[in-house]
């Protein structure tokens, strides 16, 4: 026992400290007020009441600041996935109704055509493009299900688009009219008597030329499909850019821009 006392002397002395002073206020409060110990009681039991009343209130503050930190970050995780949420939803509207313009575009495209030639019609979605730079050939999510043939006419909502070479099961690819083995019989929509043909340039734009030498034809004229062939009467085509004569044919050539912009084409209209 008095080994262990002596190992541990610190610890006796602050027990002996604690025992201490509970007798003293046992004594004071025993005995009523005790004069200047007891003042020195008091003193002494502020001055160790002080930093721990101190430390205990920043030890609270301290938690207290942990819970609302957690607090806002939870909220802050939730504000997140509420935006995310929003912005996903925000998308999927914006989709939709760019699909519906686009719908409504295609449609739109009936007009060009008379109304006594009746068609029935399919939409398709562009899910490939045979080349780097222009929608010269390219595939679309429609074929023989649907009802598509080889020689289709196909639209969009601004005017011609092409024509199907080749369909099979949920697929079919088109040529545009841009392409250089396009050809389209056209004629000018201020002056129907004035006709030719165009095909593509190979840079995305149409050239073509006039079935006569001395035709009205004009920049900004427009060009729409003659009914000379195989597309129907009355479809957009482009404007015309720039007209000039050539003197070994003796007729006069026109560089056309396309009434479709096949950069940005993304859905179509068959003719069936």
């Amino acid at each position: 026992m008095i080994n262990w006392i002596r190992e541990h002397k610190v610890l006796m002395i602050i027990f002996a400290v604690l025992l201490a002073f509970c007798i003293i206020i046992l004594i004071s409060y025993t005995r009523g007020n005790l004069g200047v110990v007891s003042s020195g009681i008091q003193t002494a039991d502020s001055v160790v009441q002080k930093p721990l009343t101190q430390a205990v209130g920043r030890f609270e503050k301290d938690v207290n600041g942990l819970i609302g930190f957690r607090s806002v970050v939870k909220e802050n995780e939730e504000l997140r996935d509420e935006i995310d949420r929003l912005r996903m939803e925000n998308t999927k509207l914006r989709l939709q109704e760019e699909e519906l313009k686009e719908l409504q575009n295609l449609y739109t495209a009936l007009n060009y055509i008379p109304q006594e030639d009746t068609y029935n019609t399919v939409t398709g979605n562009i899910i490939a493009i045979d080349g780097a730079q222009y929608f010269n050939i390219f595939t679309i999510d429609r074929g023989t299900e649907s009802g598509v043939e080889r020689e289709a006419v196909v639209l969009s909502g601004e005017g011609l688009v092409g024509k199907v070479i080749d369909t099979g099961n949920r697929f079919s690819k088109v040529v545009s009219v841009i392409d250089i083995d396009s050809n389209v019989s056209f004629m000018v929509l201020r002056d129907m008597n004035v006709m030719g043909i165009v095909a593509g340039n190979g840079d995305g734009a149409l050239e073509g030329y006039t079935f006569d030498g001395n035709a009205d034809i004009n920049e900004n004229d427009t060009l729409i499909t003659s009914g000379i062939g195989l597309y129907p009467q009355g479809i957009e085509i482009g404007t015309v850019k720039s007209v000039s004569f050539n003197k070994d044919t003796q007729l006069k050539t026109i560089e056309v821009e396309p009434a479709v912009n096949f950069n940005s084409l993304k859905r179509v209209m068959v003719l069936l």
